[in-house]
């Protein structure tokens, strides 16, 4: 309760978007980095101690979901960052999705950190279109408009 008064005293907004965003913070405009802050301070405030800890605990320990996964047919667009300090969970999700799920594409940012959309919107919605161009155009060409 007292970290989650703390962050959501706004004292720590700017912290908390700094560290999220990592090496791209640098090269950001003021501009940026006060709607990435706005962005984060959002989310600090609206937030429960709940949600948190499942975020926490989804990115600190592994998640067995290898049942979900045995009988999934959906191709998987995995993107992760390498300089998160959770990449080695990541790393493990990778090697357990390629495993179930053979159509995967794994894309990850060098110095992509966590927050992948907030960071590199561009060549995120870039990875998004190109993995699911095909399977879109597919789809549309299977069903009448």
């Amino acid at each position: 309760d007292i970290i989650m008064s703390a962050l959501k005293s706004g004292l720590f907004d700017k912290m908390v978007a700094q560290s999220i965003m990592g090496p791209a913070w640098e090269q950001m405009e003021v501009s940026e980095k006060k709607e990435i802050t706005d962005i984060v301070a959002s989310n600090l405030q609206t937030s429960s101690p709940s949600a948190w800890y499942g975020i926490y605990r989804s990115i600190t320990s592994p998640i067995d979901f290898t049942e979900a996964l045995k009988n999934s047919s959906v191709p998987i667009l995995y993107i992760y960052g390498e300089q998160s300090r959770y990449r080695e969970i990541a790393k493990m999700n990778v090697d357990i999705i390629k495993t179930f799920v053979p159509n995967t594409e794994i894309v990850s940012f060098d110095t992509g950190v966590h927050d992948l959309e907030l960071q590199y919107p561009h060549q995120v919605a870039n990875a998004i279109r190109k993995s699911w161009k095909t399977e879109v155009y597919l789809s549309a060409q299977q069903s009448p408009l």
